[in-house]
């Protein structure tokens, strides 16, 4: 399934790359939402330039944290 969602995300990423403008000395965070159907076929739902990320869910709490600790490390490697 990884291997899914990392092909569908260079495709978009690859086809969109003309409408994106590139910013000097900045990083964006791009929201994918994906759905898993019952014979594990992965589906791209939407992507967002600028997705919401409040956690507004104990989940979302969690995975909002976490991917924020992810960001600072990658960032500060």
């Amino acid at each position: 399934m990884c291997a899914s969602m990392e092909n569908i995300m260079s495709v978009v990423t690859i086809a969109s790359k003309d409408k994106i403008e590139p910013r000097p000395n900045t990083f964006e965070v791009i929201g994918w939402d994906f759905m898993v159907d019952a014979d594990l076929r992965v589906w791209l739902i939407e992507c967002n330039r600028s997705p919401d990320l409040l956690p507004t869910t104990s989940v979302t709490k969690s995975l909002t944290a976490d991917m924020f600790t992810d960001l600072a490390m990658i960032f500060c490697d």
